[in-house]
């Protein structure tokens, strides 16, 4: 999980393009405060890979 406070409001995209930049985890996945995660999701998506 990564937290970034941002002194400049630039919405959710440029908080996500933010991440993307500065992360170095070879996998990302953005979920919102309304989103829900099947608990296998992550297990199916690696097998998958």
């Amino acid at each position: 999980m990564l937290k970034k406070e941002l002194s400049v409001k630039c919405g959710a995209g440029g908080a996500r393009n933010l991440g993307v930049t500065i992360s170095r985890a070879p996998f990302l996945l953005f979920l919102d405060a309304d989103d829900w995660l099947d608990p296998n999701c992550i297990a199916e998506m690696l097998e998958e890979w």
